[in-house]
């Protein structure tokens, strides 16, 4: 019997990347140059490979769910925008919170971003042509899906559905399998260039405030889309961990999605909504960066001497920082990028403010994109609750 879960411990995803993450943690600094090459060419191998693949599954799943909806889907599209909007709008406001309770008086004056002097090479490098944008899949997956929703089609709808079979059998019997792989290589450059250490030293008291204003948000959105029922909450957590780890890992919420993905089903135990709920959310959704950015903004201000936005200022903010979310992209530093000229244009960050938040953002990603991909779950299983009026019963995923 114990041979019985023994294997099934072992082949247990959550378990593999629990491993993973001690392994690098415990032996990392002591592997050969070589393996680190390797596994982190190999991760960059399989994230090329998934970009490559992304736009595809993002139309498979956009298509597939729209034509799902039928008359209701040019509703679906509305529906998603303002529920976005009205998201992150609720986020960046929360962050405020944070000034009022007075916790952001701390300056960043003595912090030193430390630069790696230790860059870790991949051992070969792969890379793959851009056939479609992953902006042009989406808005051809709405488009086409909503459609053939209006405007049924039998034989074309034959073949989306023998596409999304396809891209199914990638996800879950490819893709999710190297799971633990894909993590290892990026989790071993981190190790190696040492910018594990410095999230929690350099700046441990603005670390802190981000992380636990970010996993308070979290958790009670879980708690919501499950009304609080211990055990139901539980699962769903336990089953977004894989995600947020892949998040950490990558900094990407994009090569993520299909692990994000997939959590979401099981959190609404298969509901096709998620399907399209999370592709067309994952560039658009950042929690991470809807929490994490103003309490940077407003600690950086500190730092330099400026006065504390007040609430009509922060309410500019909010907005200027509502539109630049529809211009990123969910890949490393994208974000705090496109925000730097509107700091410096419309709220008097200077050149050495702008290189600080940005050293301070890259810093932290792992834990936005976490932050990112875990709220893009919990916005999918509420929304899900609201358009099928009942609440979410998570079933296990990753765990089981």
């Amino acid at each position: 019997m114990w041979l019985y879960y023994l294997n099934k411990l072992r082949m247990n995803i959550l378990f593999q990347i629990l491993c993973v993450f001690t392994f690098v943690i415990a032996l990392g600094d002591y592997c050969p140059l070589s393996f680190k090459q390797f596994s982190y060419a190999l991760s960059l191998s399989i994230k090329e490979l998934l970009v490559f693949c992304l736009p595809f599954i993002i139309f498979s799943y956009l298509t597939s769910c729209l034509l799902s909806l039928k008359q209701r889907a040019l509703k679906f599209i509305i529906l998603i925008l303002v529920g976005v909007v009205f998201s992150n709008v609720l986020s960046i406001l929360s962050a405020y919170g944070v000034k009022i309770i007075g916790l952001l008086e701390a300056s960043l004056q003595k912090a030193t971003m430390i630069p790696s002097t230790n860059i870790l090479t991949p051992l070969w490098h792969f890379t793959l042509p851009l056939l479609i944008k992953n902006d042009v899949a989406l808005f051809s997956g709405l488009s086409i899906g909503a459609f053939l929703a209006l405007f049924p089609h039998p034989k074309i709808e034959k073949q989306l559905r023998k596409f999304r079979e396809k891209v199914d059998y990638l996800l879950n019997k490819i893709f999710i399998p190297i799971l633990p792989l894909f993590i290892l290589g990026f989790m071993v450059k981190l190790s190696h260039e040492g910018q594990l250490h410095p999230i929690l030293q350099n700046y441990a008291h603005m670390f802190g405030i981000i992380l636990v204003s970010l996993s308070l948000y979290i958790l009670l959105m879980y708690g919501l889309a499950v009304r609080f029922s211990p055990r139901a909450w539980l699962t769903c957590l336990r089953n977004v961990f894989p995600s947020a780890v892949t998040g950490f890992s990558t900094m990407s919420s994009a090569a993520t999605m299909p692990v994000t993905l997939y959590a979401a089903e099981k959190n609404t135990q298969g509901n096709k909504l998620v399907e399209a709920i999370i592709p067309a959310t994952v560039n658009i959704h950042l929690l991470g960066d809807s929490i994490g950015i103003p309490i940077m903004v407003m600690v950086v201000m500190a730092a330099f001497g400026h006065s504390p936005m007040d609430f009509s200022t922060y309410l500019l903010f909010t907005g200027y920082f509502l539109i630049t979310k529809f211009a990123v992209a969910a890949i490393p530093g994208a974000t705090i990028i496109i925000m730097v000229p509107v700091l410096e244009t419309h709220f008097g960050f200077t050149a050495e403010m702008s290189a600080l938040i940005t050293s301070i953002y890259i810093l932290f990603d792992p834990i936005i994109t976490a932050a990112n991909v875990t709220g893009n779950g919990a916005f999918a299983m509420l929304f899900t609750n609201l358009l099928s009026k009942k609440q979410a019963q998570p079933q296990e995923g990753f765990i089981s």
